[in-house]
């Protein structure tokens, strides 16, 4: 394997760096957003549309799709270089989430019409889309699937309710996974729907805001009462679609994972400079050993996870499968970023503990990185479950 960065995934990351800087980050300045702050839709809407037109935006979708067909590990190295900036509308440069470039799976199983009438739309920023998986009795068990998508002629009717489903509240289309067969279930029973929002039956039941590792995000409890979904609307094929979830949720996850290290950079780099300038008894306390030691630890931690990150998305982009190693990298980086801003309050002390100060935000904020995408817990059973059936 080599993880040796490619010229043109290093240019890309530079354009990438640029543009937040000499744009994302002054437009959050104009519009008073931070990590604390709800999204005002109309500095979301500038971000996606500009990230369009740099290329940003879905990329690694299949060159049909208007994409540049970059493979995981450019895009995790592209993930990284958002977390690094510290920047709050970085969820929305390269594409939402269900959006077009954490769908890229899902996308690739549609129709000429499905990609006309919606993925198109999707990819140029004129729509938006979440993704409906967890269920209020069952979490992100895809065991315990309830909505339930019943074929009557030309249509399947759809009853159940889905929760914490991000950008829900303002999604034009929603990317859904119901059981159609309850005899199969989840394996051999589930099926992917496209549901506009307009869809009689449809109802946002609650908005929540939610805390998350790149801001304040908006999350939704949807319900689904006797919707009607044209059978044109079914995502790749009928029973196959725990399956697609699946592999996009792999993918997502060592995505997650590359967000965290980045995150953990920019900690390290703010404790690094803190501990420099910071001065106690006459000299900086960068030269107190216990300083160094943190250091060297929050280091040591972010290269492991780093390594883990760059091999489970070279082992997706060879096809190879790669369950068992999203879970691990996941589990792994999402406990370290953890563990590195706890460090980095703890070296700048009561300056670290000043609300709104960066680092007592981010350490706030990568409490949800333990959750997003599967629970730390979930991730050690995936993980069990591979090594006990090998």
């Amino acid at each position: 394997m080599d993880f040796k960065i490619a010229p043109e995934t290093e240019n890309l990351r530079a354009k990438l760096e640029k543009f937040i800087a000499d744009e994302v980050l002054p437009l959050e300045k104009q519009y008073n957003v931070n990590l604390n702050t709800i999204f005002p839709q109309e500095a979301v809407d500038k971000v996606r549309k500009r990230s369009v037109k740099l290329g940003f935006y879905g990329i690694e979708m299949p060159k049909r799709f208007s994409g540049k067909e970059i493979g995981l590990l450019a895009l995790c190295i592209l993930e990284e270089e958002i977390g690094r900036s510290g920047c709050a509308l970085g969820g929305f440069i390269l594409g939402d989430l269900g959006g077009p470039s954490r769908g890229s799976v899902l996308f690739d199983s549609c129709t000429e019409a499905q990609v006309k009438k919606y993925v198109m739309s999707i990819m140029k920023a004129e729509k938006t889309c979440c993704f409906a998986f967890t269920e209020p009795s069952g979490g992100s068990a895809a065991s315990s699937i309830q909505t339930s998508a019943v074929k009557q002629g030309d249509s399947y009717i759809i009853n159940g309710t889905k929760t914490y489903v991000t950008y829900g509240p303002y999604a034009d289309v929603i990317i859904l996974v119901a059981i159609t067969d309850k005899e199969l279930g989840a394996h051999g029973g589930a099926t992917t729907f496209f549901v506009d929002k307009t869809t009689p039956g449809f109802k946002i039941a609650e908005v929540q805001n939610t805390a998350t590792l790149q801001g304040t995000n908006m999350e939704a409890t949807l319900t689904f009462k006797n919707c009607a979904v044209p059978v044109e609307n079914v995502i790749g094929e009928v029973g196959k679609g725990f399956t697609t979830s699946m592999i996009r949720i792999n993918r997502s996850r060592i995505r997650w994972a590359s967000s965290c290290v980045g995150v953990a950079e920019k900690l390290l780099k703010l404790s690094t400079d803190y501990a420099k300038e910071r001065v106690q008894s006459g000299k900086p306390i960068a030269e107190r050993d216990v300083i160094q030691a943190m250091l060297a630890d929050m280091a040591t931690e972010i290269y492991a996870a780093r390594c883990m990150v760059y091999d489970a998305s070279w082992k997706v982009d060879q096809g190879m499968e790669a369950r068992k190693e999203a879970s691990m990298v996941k589990l792994f980086a999402s406990e370290m970023v953890n563990r590195v801003a706890d460090r980095a309050v703890q070296i700048h002390g009561g300056a670290g503990l000043t609300i709104g100060h960066p680092v007592e935000t981010i350490y706030h904020r990568v409490r949800a990185a333990r959750i997003a995408t599967g629970t730390s817990e979930m991730q050690r059973a995936t993980i069990a479950k591979a090594l006990l059936k090998d």
